[in-house]
């Protein structure tokens, strides 16, 4: 269980960064949004209600990865056409 929380960490980290280089004109919501997850992941305790927070962490998370999936959908045929 401790090497999957570290896991989680370096992801949050690599996904700060990949959203840091994304794009230089402007703060993408990942920088922002992964940049709080690390800081928020390590600051709770192991209790009931850290546990809730995490699971609250990873749900938005994951709903941000569905609204970048449906972004690329939308958008990458666009730039790749004529």
């Amino acid at each position: 269980m401790e090497g999957m929380v570290k896991h989680i960490s370096n992801i949050f980290i690599a996904g700060a960064v990949f959203g840091a280089l994304s794009c230089f004109s402007r703060a993408d919501y990942n920088l922002p949004l992964y940049a709080f997850a690390w800081l928020m992941w390590d600051q709770a305790d192991n209790s009931q209600r850290a546990n809730e927070d995490k699971f609250k962490i990873l749900t938005l998370l994951v709903v941000s990865w569905v609204g970048d999936l449906l972004w690329m959908f939308y958008w990458i045929p666009y730039w790749n056409s004529d």
